[in-house]
């Protein structure tokens, strides 16, 4: 039977980093993406306002609307996953000052919450 590879907590710091970083790039593109759908939809409102084809009115009931949507997207789909996400990075930097290895780095990315 091989013997357990020994505890490196450079390697283990250096997958955790990893992690760390692909959920926040993760989580910035995303935010990205909303914020980019947020732009076009009032620019397009705004647009068919000025050319007088919708009213005052619909053009600000849609963009509160869409930055409404956007809102609650962004906070219940985004930030609560990425802050649980957070939280499990704590849980493994005490494992490793535990003298624990976290397991493979692709296991570690496969990981969703």
């Amino acid at each position: 039977m091989p013997d357990k590879p020994k505890f490196d907590k450079d390697i283990e710091l250096a997958k955790v980093n990893l992690v760390a970083e692909e959920w926040r790039g993760s989580y910035l593109m995303k935010i990205g993406s909303l914020l980019a759908a947020f732009v076009t939809v009032s620019a397009v409102l705004l647009a068919a306002q000025y050319a007088s084809q919708i009213s005052w009115t619909v053009t600000v009931a849609g963009i509160l609307l869409a930055g409404i949507v956007d809102f609650v997207i962004t906070k219940y789909w985004l930030v609560e996953p990425y802050v649980k996400r957070t939280q499990r990075l704590d849980f493994w930097l005490n494992e490793m000052r535990d003298g624990h290895s976290i397991g493979e780095l692709s296991e570690l990315l496969k990981e969703k919450y």
